[in-house]
């Protein structure tokens, strides 16, 4: 898909993606560490890019709507 680059190294998706929100939700409602970034991308500025962490480990990767 020519909307989306071909990404070899980590330098070539940081010239990609901006951080744009940092979420973490209340430690109170879980027993662990729990993350949420959203990044505005080149490829997609409508949706741009959400990632969730738990643990340090990536859960889920999607659009920004996967954060929320």
């Amino acid at each position: 898909n020519e909307k989306y680059p071909l990404i070899e190294t980590a330098t070539q998706i940081l010239e990609k993606i901006t951080l744009a929100g940092i979420f973490v939700p209340d430690y109170d409602l879980n027993d662990f560490l729990d993350i949420r970034l959203t990044f505005d991308c080149t490829w997609d500025v409508e949706n741009g890019l959400g990632l969730c962490l738990v643990k340090g480990q990536v859960t889920e990767i999607g659009y920004q709507d996967v954060v929320l």
